[in-house]
């Protein structure tokens, strides 16, 4: 089987970084694929920034209609039957491709590749591993109950958009859980358990920055999927509802909202008893003395909020 891969790069507004993701899918160890960027509009410098690569990238200007929208460019514009998805402020590392080929060989009816992932911060320092759950086969449910993969670790059969359509590009965020639970819904999902990409940490635009978009759409993305699957018992939905919770709980802590985040942690508990970690944070944030002899290693497990600051 013939695997060639189309690298898909949107970008809006990161001139900063983007030349950093190009270099790091052109040094990939695995030869032969191609890289499609897709300026969604950007006002910056970017045009700039990417002049040293035009010679071996496909480049594809459009006015800003929206990440859903360039990515959706990209699958239109790749030859490959393979679609690996690298966002503009992240980067892989050598063997990405390299690996997931092999995945894919030994795995050739999976729809969907997703790999760990390294946080770091504006400067490039590791924050923290992100270590994925571990599934050969349906991911559907752990998709349903949590956004848990960056798009820059995951790689798509190309064929399988023709069954589940692109990204939506009605959604103001959380596009992409949006698609791998769709995906995950007809197609089986296999887990590299390697670290291959890096997400940043508290760029422009990130829902670690600008949470807004990411709870509206995530709230969305949950009504549709729950809508869209009937079989669903009553107890899956809750669970549902309360992992969303306690994610938004989260992510609120980390924008420094903590009344709104305590709020979400409370409405998580209150929806399904079981989701522990929810009053783990509760009793940290109520407890200033506790949260003050936390030892290192549980704080950035926890990833409170000024650990990342």
């Amino acid at each position: 089987m013939d695997i060639e891969f189309s690298v898909v790069i949107p970008t809006y507004n990161r001139a900063a970084t983007i030349g950093r993701a190009i270099e790091s899918a052109l040094s990939q160890t695995r030869p032969h694929f191609e890289i499609i960027l897709v300026n969604d509009g950007s006002t910056d410098h970017t045009e700039e920034a990417i002049k040293p690569y035009r010679d071996r990238i496909r480049y594809i200007s459009q006015d800003n209609r929206g990440s859903a929208s360039a990515r959706n460019r990209g699958i239109l514009e790749g030859s490959g039957n393979y679609i690996a998805f690298l966002d503009s402020d992240d980067l892989w590392y050598p063997k990405k491709l390299e690996r997931v080929e092999i995945a894919i060989r030994e795995y050739p009816e999976a729809g969907l590749f997703y790999s760990d992932s390294n946080v770091i911060d504006g400067n490039g320092r590791l924050m923290w591993v992100h270590k994925c759950p571990h599934i050969i086969g349906s991911a559907y449910q752990k998709f349903l109950e949590s956004d848990f993969v960056s798009t820059s670790a995951v790689v798509v059969r190309r064929n399988c958009f023709d069954g589940v359509g692109v990204f939506s590009e009605s959604l103001t965020g959380c596009e992409d859980w949006d698609m791998w639970i769709r995906l995950s819904r007809q197609f089986s999902s296999i887990h590299i358990p390697e670290v291959l990409s890096a997400f940043s940490w508290r760029t422009s635009g990130a829902r670690s920055t600008d949470p807004g978009p990411w709870l509206s759409g995530a709230e969305t993305v949950v009504r549709h999927s729950l809508d869209a699957d009937p079989n669903l018992t009553i107890q899956s939905k809750r669970r549902i509802w309360a992992r969303l919770y306690y994610v938004q709980g989260k992510i609120n802590l980390w924008c420094g909202d903590q009344s709104r985040g305590i709020k979400y942690l409370r409405r998580s508990i209150k929806t399904d008893p079981t989701v522990y970690k929810a009053y783990i944070y509760l009793a940290v944030l109520g407890n200033p003395w506790l949260k003050n002899r936390l030892p290192n290693r549980l704080r950035r497990m926890l990833k409170l909020p000024e650990d990342y600051t």
